[in-house]
């Protein structure tokens, strides 16, 4: 018969009951120091310090781009328009033939609503002036509608027109196919007699529903430039790129001259 050995215990001792193993010390534990804790928190403001401005630009990079695919869906829904009616584009402000009385449906971009995919056009939700409502629509730029007035503006820009809308439309061929229609913008007009599309700007970032040379500067104040230091610029051949303000043709305190080379048809699309 086996017999398990116990071992014998005297009388009299006590039985440890801390469960610590013999030969193992215990490490004492501590908190961070003052020192420490400032030393990590200092660490993490110098990685939001460098952080920050890489997150600021990739925002802006993002609005930028949603910007440049509205106008280009824009330019899809003017050539669509144009189809339908006889090759014509809609007067960049034309007469009002609604019901209602709101200056923006006179715009044309209120001409272009139907074929834009935006759904019925319903106040103030789809306001193509930025206002109020959702702007559930593609005429209005994510920047200009967050910072509306205080938007940047071209030098000598006293103001930014206070309609806050984001896109207007270059008038400046409409012009030159109505003669004596300077500065009158109601005349719808015909695209293919631009005979440099690839050069002429359709669709310019704006306060007011339309413009030119003169307006995007000084004498109506509309220009914005809301994309690090320049404006998106929808051109009559579709296609749509970001344009720095130094090369975009501006008013300088003499009316510009339209024919002048310098200019190279950015206004006019070379229509004469």
């Amino acid at each position: 018969m086996n017999h398990q050995c116990i071992p014998h215990r005297r009388a009299g001792a006590k039985v440890a009951t801390t469960g610590r193993i013999p030969g193992l010390r215990r490490v004492a534990s501590r908190g961070f120091t003052l020192i420490e804790l400032l030393v990590v928190i200092s660490i993490i403001s110098l990685l939001i310090a460098l952080l920050l401005p890489a997150l600021g630009k990739a925002r802006d990079v993002a609005q930028m781009t949603r910007c440049q695919s509205q106008m280009h869906q824009q330019g899809i829904a003017l050539e669509t328009y144009s189809a339908d009616n006889r090759n014509y584009y809609p007067a960049p402000y034309g007469p009002d033939n609604s019901s209602g009385t709101l200056y923006q449906r006179r715009s044309w971009a209120y001409a272009i609503w139907d074929y834009t995919q935006s759904g019925s056009f319903v106040y103030p939700d789809n306001d193509l002036q930025g206002n109020s409502g959702r702007d559930a629509n593609m005429f209005t730029c994510p920047i200009t509608k967050a910072l509306q007035l205080n938007t940047p503006m071209p030098p000598l820009v006293a103001m930014v027109n206070s309609n806050v809308m984001s896109y207007a439309m270059n008038i400046t061929p409409s012009e030159r196919q109505y003669p004596g229609g300077a500065g009158d913008p109601s005349h719808p007009y015909r695209p293919d007699l631009i005979l440099r599309p690839a050069a002429g700007v359709d669709v310019l970032e704006a306060s007011f529903g339309w413009v030119d040379a003169n307006a995007f500067n000084i004498s109506w104040g509309c220009g914005l430039i809301p994309h690090d230091h320049g404006s998106n610029a929808l051109f009559y051949d579709g296609h749509v790129e970001f344009r720095p303000l130094d090369s975009i043709p501006l008013y300088d305190g003499v009316y510009i001259n339209y024919n002048s080379p310098g200019l190279d048809g950015f206004w006019t699309g070379g229509t004469q």
